[in-house]
């Protein structure tokens, strides 16, 4: 069975839904921005995990490296684009799920990756505003 994850993320906390794929909640938690919390919380509960989401942030090029390192399937959402692809719909994954977005985080091959580049290039496309 699949499973898809959406975390929100804020700098303590992070809240996590893991769903299968007949949309049904398999397993929802508040635990500890850390990586290896949060992966081993992903990999107990959803074995099978087909993608896991979360939206952009300050935490978000940190988090996504250091969960993809240990083997986490993430990609980071721009915000704006899922408001504008769920024509309206809340674009916090937690809720978006909750509210009953089957496979939600499966459904966004249409959307651009947040940080689809390689860690250097993000760190130097977000310095390059600040040196002007």
């Amino acid at each position: 069975m699949a499973y898809y994850v959406g975390l929100d993320v804020s700098v303590k906390e992070t809240s996590i839904c893991i769903m299968d794929d007949k949309g049904v909640a398999a397993a929802r938690t508040d635990i500890s921005t850390d990586p290896d919390l949060i992966a081993g919380f992903i990999f107990k509960h959803a074995p099978d995990v087909e993608r896991v989401v979360h939206e952009s942030g300050i935490l978000a090029i940190w988090l996504t490296r250091e969960l993809e390192k240990r083997g986490v399937p993430i990609i980071c959402m721009d915000a704006h684009l899922v408001h504008k692809a769920l024509s309206g719909a809340l674009t916090n994954p937690i809720r978006v799920m909750q509210k009953g977005w089957r496979n939600w985080p499966g459904r966004v091959g249409s959307l651009r990756y947040t940080f689809a580049a390689k860690h250097p290039s993000a760190c130097a496309s977000s310095l390059v505003p600040a040196s002007g």
